[in-house]
């Protein structure tokens, strides 16, 4: 190869573009590397000229400027293929995306909500309890007013020398009026008298001590009837000795409605 031959077949074209075999590219570049002064006038740019002139081609360096393949070497290089990823997608699995946020931030504040509806729930249920409860009492409390009594009603009661499972007497509460009470204790030696009332399975009523008999043999006291509320009511007579002590005299059970 020679300067006229690379001229005449333009080679110096060929091999900028690609088109010079690998063969005839390798013995240009010899050709260029013995011959500096010739590359000088080829148009070839600055720093390829100067890799091509580094040194000379001994045959078994290679040179510092790597040829642009020729065109059939292209066509004859195969292509890269694209590498497939083998990863397993799960299809069911929701892909996270940063505008919806945490997935597990989202589940926490869910539960959240959850237990806040339950206590509200719960709470609500014991508001309304408590309402219910308060108005039975509110109920009760007017029931149990004491109001004036417009009639009198004299009753005559004889107390049992047991204690009795079941009401004896029945009294009605449907208007106010004063009850006047006659307790017989004329199978009593006794004088003098204590009386407990007690409402069964709730509370003490009261306590009345040192009654008298009268000369009927009578014990007489009056009460309001709507003192009571409706229920049953115990009445628990006892007598007093001389020395001050008590003993059972007699019972009554009494019903009030």
């Amino acid at each position: 190869m020679d300067a006229e031959t690379i001229k005449a077949q333009r080679i110096v074209e060929r091999y900028l573009s690609g088109d010079l075999p690998a063969m005839e590219a390798r013995v240009f570049e010899k050709f260029c590397q013995g011959h500096p002064e010739i590359v000088e006038q080829f148009a070839i740019p600055v720093r390829l000229k100067a890799k091509l002139a580094a040194k000379p081609f001994d045959g078994t360096h290679t040179s510092v400027f790597t040829a642009i393949p020729s065109t059939i070497e292209r066509i004859d290089t195969p292509i890269p293929q694209p590498q497939i990823s083998t990863r397993h997608v799960d299809l069911d699995e929701p892909e996270s995306d940063s505008r919806v946020g945490n997935p597990k931030l989202g589940r926490i504040l869910l539960v959240l909500l959850v237990v806040a509806m339950v206590i509200i729930g719960v709470l609500y249920m014991k508001t309304q309890d408590q309402r219910a409860q308060i108005k039975t009492l509110t109920a009760k409390a007017t029931s149990l007013k004491i109001r004036a009594p417009g009639t009198t009603q004299t009753l005559r009661l004889m107390p049992s020398e047991t204690r009795p499972v079941a009401p004896q007497y029945t009294i009605s509460l449907a208007e106010a009026k004063l009850l006047d009470i006659h307790l017989d204790v004329s199978m009593s030696h006794f004088t003098s008298y204590a009386l407990t009332i007690d409402k069964l399975d709730e509370a003490r009523i009261v306590i009345i001590r040192r009654m008298a008999a009268d000369t009927n043999k009578e014990v007489r006291f009056s009460i309001n009837s709507s003192a009571f509320g409706a229920g049953d009511y115990e009445f628990k007579l006892e007598g007093y000795n001389y020395k001050g002590e008590t003993s059972e005299v007699g019972w009554l059970m009494v019903h009030m409605e």
